[in-house]
């Protein structure tokens, strides 16, 4: 069934005939609906569909950071599909053996220069420390208001904690806390920078790992 969202001469959205319209940053399309298929999946079939649903897992809790450090290339695209599509890349093995590469995990992509020098460290059972290198040299594209981006990321729990802007990228270090409950389990850390006008961003960085509190 299809509905008319804004009278008659508004766009159609859902299935009509064998079509399927819908509505996407403002642009109608249409398209036709695939038949049904009835076969039974192959087992490299069920295994692409399990890596899929494996890196989605992933991503969801990631949101709020894709949001700010993919902003600026978000066209066609939504800032979700773009760090999808990138981090799909970060799982490895075959299903239903799958596990991420946490190197290859980003938060924030683009041409300011990386974060330099970046140290992290662990101060307190909730918190950690990151310091990083602010000069400037000829080459290097970074301005002293880059907003830095921290993401703490729990594999068990999947949720994160962190901020998108509190820190400029000239203050040259910051502490992160996080709750007791994140504490109890091993955390990844990484590390983004966005322009002040999300305009542009530097390829985060994996900062490493937090190992639980009572260990």
């Amino acid at each position: 069934m299809a509905k008319l969202k804004n009278g008659i001469l508004g766009p159609i959205s859902g299935k009509i005939n064998g079509y399927i319209t819908s509505t996407w940053r403002n642009v109608n399309y249409i398209k036709k609906a695939s038949p049904p298929n009835n076969r039974p999946k192959s087992e490299a079939q069920i295994a692409q569909q399990e890596k899929f649903k494996f890196a989605q897992q992933l991503i969801k809790p990631m949101r709020l950071y894709f949001l700010n450090g993919f902003q600026h290339l978000a066209g066609e695209n939504s800032e979700l599909n773009l760090a999808f599509s990138l981090n799909y890349k970060a799982i490895d093995g075959k299903f239903p053996d799958l596990s991420v590469d946490y190197n290859k995990v980003f938060i924030s992509r683009g041409k300011l220069t990386p974060l330099q020098g970046l140290v992290m460290q662990q101060t307190a059972p909730q918190a950690i420390e990151l310091t990083w290198d602010y000069f400037y040299e000829e080459g290097l594209s970074l301005s002293f208001d880059d907003q830095v981006m921290v993401m703490i990321y729990c594999p068990d729990r999947n949720r994160t904690e962190g901020f998108t802007g509190a820190v400029n990228r000239e203050a040259g270090k910051c502490t992160v806390n996080f709750t007791k409950a994140m504490s109890r389990h091993r955390l990844e850390i990484f590390v983004g920078a966005t322009a002040r006008d999300r305009r542009d961003a530097a390829n985060s960085l994996y900062a490493g790992s937090v190992l639980p509190a009572e260990l």
